[in-house]
């Protein structure tokens, strides 16, 4: 019989984590961004290049990248998610991918 499994996820700043445990302890990270040289480590990353298409993580700062960084690039949404609108951020898609360039 399997162990019932749980879940715990670390919803960061810059990085988010899901890891899996059961009674005998932890199992392991969940794969969440398989594109990234840890696949087990998500970048805290959002980009909606128009309103039918979303992208996280990598697959976020490469389609911004293809896309000539136009459409809306989030990052550190975590900081934003108590703001009541954060479609109003003032900030530009140049001023992100400096700020992104610069880590």
């Amino acid at each position: 019989m399997s162990s019932k499994l749980t879940y715990a996820i670390d919803f960061g700043t810059s990085n988010s984590i899901l890891g899996a445990a059961d009674a005998s302890g932890l199992k392991g990270f969940v794969p969440l961004d398989p594109q990234a040289a840890d696949p087990g480590i998500l970048r805290s990353l959002l980009y909606f290049p128009n309103s039918k298409e979303v992208f996280f993580g990598t697959k976020a700062i490469e389609e911004f990248i293809v896309r000539d960084h136009t459409g809306r690039f989030i990052r550190s949404i975590k900081k934003q998610l108590p703001s009541e609108n954060i479609s109003n951020d003032k900030e530009t898609n140049s001023e992100r991918l400096r700020v992104f360039n610069e880590h």
